[in-house]
C-alpha cells in the first residue's frame, strides 16, 4: 500500500496575552523613542497598534518533516508586523556583534556555501543540530542580550533619561522608562515569551543569543588544535560543525556537546543530526547539506534526487510558470549553481544535468529583453503595440500586420518607441518580433503584444 502523503497544515491564531507592554504605552514619548530607534513612521505605528489589538498577527504553519518526525512549527507574521521586525533587524539588531564563526542569518555575504567552504580542506568533521533552537530561547535570554545595547542606544537621547531597574521581577509590569522601551521592543520580537521561527528578526536574535556558546566552542577548537592540525569551527543558524585534517577524538566531541548544553541548548540526539564523518567511518563530511570530498564541494545523492524531483515537477506541471513557480525554479537553480558554477570547469552531476539545463532554458526564454533605448530604459516583452504607420491606413486588426510594417508602442516606463516588425509567430498570433535602433545606432529586438490599433 502506498504511503499516504503528509500535508502542510496551517491555522490562524489570535494575539492572546502578547504585546501587553507595547500596547499599554500611554506615554507617546516612549513610543516615539522606539519609532526613532527603528525609523518607523507614526502613521504606520498607529496602524500596527490597531492590528496588534484587534487582528490575527501570526499564522502558525506545521510543516511535515517526514513520517514519524514531529512537524516544524513556523510562525509567519502578518505584513505590518513583519515590516516592523525588519526595521528592528536593520536598525537595531544588526548593530549588535555576533561571532565571526557565524554564517547565514543576519550575516551579510554568508550562506550555507560559505559555511561549508571553511571546512573544504578537512577530511574529518563532527556536526550537531540544536533541538528546537528558536523556541528554546526564552524572553529572559532575549532581554539579557538586548538590554546592554539598548542602554547605549538610548544614551543618544540625552538630556532625556531612561532609567532601568537593575533587579526587576520580570513577572511584574515594568515601571522605569528604560524597561518599558525594552519590553516594548521585545513584545514585537517574541511570541508566547519564546523566540518564534518565521519572523525575519529571529535568525539574527539566535546568533546574538548564541554569542557566548560560539566563544566557548571557538576556544575549544583552538585548545584542541596542534601544530599543523588546526580545528575549524563554524555555525549556520542551528547547525554547529567542527572539522580537522586529523581524526577528532571522542573526548573533543563530548566536550563540544557539553558546551552546547551548558549554554542552555540541547544538541540533537538523532544520529542523522549529530554525526561524525571521516575516512575511518567510511563517509565524507556533510556540512550544512553540502558534501566535502577530495577538497571540493558536492551535492549529496539524496539532495540531488530531491532537487531533480522538484525541478521535474515544475517542468511537467504547466506549459507556463507562474511568478511563484518561476521564483522557486530560480532559487533551486541558484542553489545548484553555487556548487557547480557556470564559469567553472566542474560539470553538473548526471542526475541533475537534464533538468537543470531545461529549467535554465525556460527561465532564459522568459527573461525581459533588455536593450539600450534612447533614454537608457529597457524595453520589455510585456509592452504593447498600439499604433501602425500612416502608409498602412487599412490595417485595423493585429492579424493583418505583416513583416516590414512600421509600428509604434509606449514602453512600460511611459516612453514612446517606433520600430519594424521582422517576424510573426503562427503558434502565437498575439505576438510580433520588432526591431528598433538604440541611442548608439545599434539594432535591437524585442517581442511585443498588440491592442487598440490606431494610425500613427
Amino acid at each position: 500500500m502506498p504511503r499516504k502523503k503528509t500535508r502542510k497544515k496551517s491555522r490562524n491564531i489570535a494575539r492572546g496575552n502578547n504585546f501587553v507592554t507595547v500596547l499599554s504605552m500611554n506615554d507617546d514619548r516612549l513610543a516615539k523613542t522606539i519609532r526613532q530607534i527603528i525609523s518607523f513612521q507614526k502613521g504606520d505605528w498607529d496602524l500596527l497598534m490597531d492590528v496588534l489589538q484587534n487582528s490575527f498577527v501570526y499564522r502558525v504553519e506545521r510543516i511535515s518533516k517526514g513520517i514519524g518526525k514531529p512537524p516544524r512549527i513556523v510562525h509567519a507574521p502578518n505584513g505590518l508586523l513583519k515590516k516592523v521586525q525588519r526595521k528592528i533587524l536593520n536598525r537595531f539588531l544588526s548593530e549588535i556583534p555576533t561571532h565571526s564563526a557565524r554564517h547565514g542569518g543576519g550575516q551579510k555575504g554568508t550562506s550555507n556555501k560559505t559555511n561549508a567552504l571553511e571546512h573544504q580542506d578537512n577530511a574529518y568533521a563532527f556536526s550537531t543540530d540544536i533541538m528546537n533552537a528558536f523556541p528554546s530561547i526564552l524572553r529572559s535570554r532575549v532581554r539579557a542580550c538586548l538590554k546592554p545595547h539598548l542602554k547605549r542606544v538610548l544614551y543618544q537621547f540625552r538630556p532625556l533619561v531612561f532609567e532601568f531597574e537593575e533587579k526587576r521581577d520580570p513577572r511584574e509590569k515594568p515601571t522605569c522608562d528604560g524597561d518599558i522601551v525594552l519590553e516594548g521592543l521585545i513584545d514585537l520580537l517574541v511570541f508566547d515569551d519564546r523566540l518564534p521561527q518565521g519572523p525575519p528578526s529571529s535568525p539574527r536574535l539566535l546568533d546574538i543569543v548564541s554569542y557566548k556558546m560560539d566563544c566557548d566552542l571557538w576556544r575549544l577548537a583552538q585548545e584542541s588544535s596542534n601544530l599543523g592540525d588546526e580545528y575549524v569551527y563554524t555555525a549556520y543558524v542551528d547547525d554547529l560543525s567542527f572539522s580537522s585534517a586529523v581524526p577528532i577524538p571522542e573526548e573533543v566531541q563530548q566536550k563540544m556537546l557539553t558546551i552546547v548544553r551548558d549554554n542552555g541548548f540541547h544538541p540533537h540526539h538523532s544520529p542523522e543530526k549529530t554525526k561524525y564523518h571521516g575516512p575511518d567511518t567510511g563517509s565524507h563530511p556533510v556540512i550544512t547539506g553540502i558534501l566535502i570530498r577530495d577538497g571540493m564541494m558536492h551535492l549529496p545523492t539524496r539532495k540531488q534526487n530531491q532537487l531533480r524531483a522538484r525541478l521535474h515537477n515544475l517542468n511537467v506541471a504547466k506549459e507556463a510558470w507562474s511568478d511563484n513557480e518561476r521564483g522557486e525554479a530560480a532559487g533551486l537553480l541558484g542553489f545548484i549553481r553555487q556548487i557547480y558554477p557556470l564559469d567553472s570547469h566542474r560539470k553538473l552531476p548526471s542526475k541533475l544535468k537534464d533538468q537543470v539545463l531545461f529549467s535554465e532554458n525556460r527561465l532564459q526564454q522568459r527573461k525581459v529583453v533588455v536593450s539600450e533605448t534612447p533614454f537608457g530604459i529597457p524595453v520589455a516583452e510585456e509592452d504593447v503595440i498600439t499604433k501602425v504607420c500612416q502608409n498602412n491606413p487599412s490595417i485595423s486588426d493585429f492579424n493583418a500586420l505583416a513583416v516590414s510594417t512600421r509600428v509604434g508602442w509606449t514602453s512600460h516606463s511611459g516612453i514612446p518607441f517606433t520600430g519594424t516588425i521582422t517576424e510573426r509567430f503562427p503558434d502565437k498570433p498575439h505576438l510580433a518580433q520588432v526591431t528598433y535602433l538604440s541611442k548608439g545606432g545599434k539594432r535591437c529586438g524585442t517581442r511585443l503584444k498588440c491592442q487598440r490599433l490606431a494610425v500613427l
